[in-house]
């Protein structure tokens, strides 16, 4: 029996705002202790408030009630982004580059001829590389396994990437997207995050690092926003290199909403094409039984839907939990809807 919610529970708008902090809390996969200190207060309120949630919304687990809230779109979520369906009837006034843009994506039918495509169409105004980052989590709290990163940037620039650490030590990408509007930063900037490092990378590693950021990235805009369905944060940086910084200013400042639409367009895209499924490499039953959990089965009847027994049922849920990097079923519900694992 699919467990969906319905109209007669109350929906998503009945929910309290500390009911929506626990699912969020949850869904963001801290544990239950966590969540109470959290919010101050005790575990039998935090079950009390969960509890009214799953009433409310007909859900018959918190990983059900937290993908219903997710998929209205609401939760921790700023600036909010139409479908991409919708994008046409949104930004009324595309440029006919932007049109042109548009029209290549919608084309393209890969994530890596898509990027491409990214590339090249901001290459005109100057930029010469272009960073995507995302999480997996909604309040952008990094660590070892929810992020993704892609880049324009030179072999050896990514390899100094790894060599620093990555997405935990990262200078460039602000993962934590608190709002819409853009940041220009110049290098200066990313040397400082680096030397705030010194204590824990070698110094031939910081000397390196400065060099090449004075080479690749003199000024970037970090366009930074969050995914429409989940609200997981996600950053596009465009970088300018070998150009004086009021040659930068002056291009962000005309170029500034083409730039925003340009990232909205492009990960809005990716999205409604699910080319990002793959990369947490769920087999068909560990997505199987995920979705299983969303539609509010137990661990029993999840195996009888399943043809399997209660531990192969078990198995099949652990094994997507760590290859999602999720400490429970409501993150790595979570973290399949970022990726559009899970539908």
């Amino acid at each position: 029996m699919d467990r969906s919610s319905d109209s007669k529970h109350g929906g998503v708008t009945a929910l309290t705002p500390r009911e929506r902090d626990c699912l969020r809390l949850m869904a963001n996969g801290l544990r239950t202790a966590d969540v109470t200190a959290e919010l101050a207060i005790s575990r039998p309120t935090l079950n009390a408030h969960l509890s009214a949630a799953r009433r409310k919304l007909g859900a018959a687990t918190t990983a059900h009630a937290m993908l219903i809230l997710a998929r209205e779109a609401m939760g921790t979520r700023h600036n909010a982004v139409v479908p991409f369906s919708s994008h046409i009837a949104w930004f009324k006034d595309l440029s006919p580059n932007q049109i042109t843009f548009l029209d290549r994506l919608t084309q393209a039918s890969s994530l890596t001829e898509s990027w491409q495509i990214l590339v090249d169409h901001v290459a005109s105004i100057g930029i010469t590389s272009v960073l995507l980052g995302f999480l997996t989590n909604p309040d952008g709290i990094v660590d070892e396994s929810d992020y993704y990163f892609r880049s324009s940037l030179p072999q050896e620039v990514l390899d100094l990437y790894q060599l620093i650490g990555g997405p935990r030590h990262d200078p460039i990408i602000p993962y934590v997207a608190r709002g819409g509007a853009p940041l220009l930063r110049d290098s200066e900037w990313y040397r400082t995050q680096l030397r705030q490092q010194s204590t824990t990378l070698p110094p031939d590693v910081i000397r390196f690092g400065e060099s090449l950021i004075s080479h690749h990235l003199d000024n970037t805009l970090c366009v930074r926003l969050r995914d429409s369905v989940t609200g997981a944060p996600f950053c596009l940086v465009f970088g300018f290199a070998h150009m004086p910084s009021r040659t930068v200013v002056a291009t962000v400042s005309h170029h500034e909403r083409d730039l925003i639409q340009t990232a909205l367009l492009f990960w809005e895209h990716v999205q409604h094409k699910r080319m990002l499924s793959s990369l947490p490499r769920l087999t068909t039953r560990q997505r199987e039984a995920l979705m299983l959990v969303v539609r509010g089965f137990t661990v029993r009847e999840m195996a009888e839907r399943m043809h399997a027994s209660q531990r192969s049922a078990e198995k099949f849920l652990a094994g997507a939990r760590l290859k999602l990097g999720a400490r429970n079923n409501a993150q790595a519900v979570f973290r399949a809807m970022v990726y559009r694992a899970i539908a």
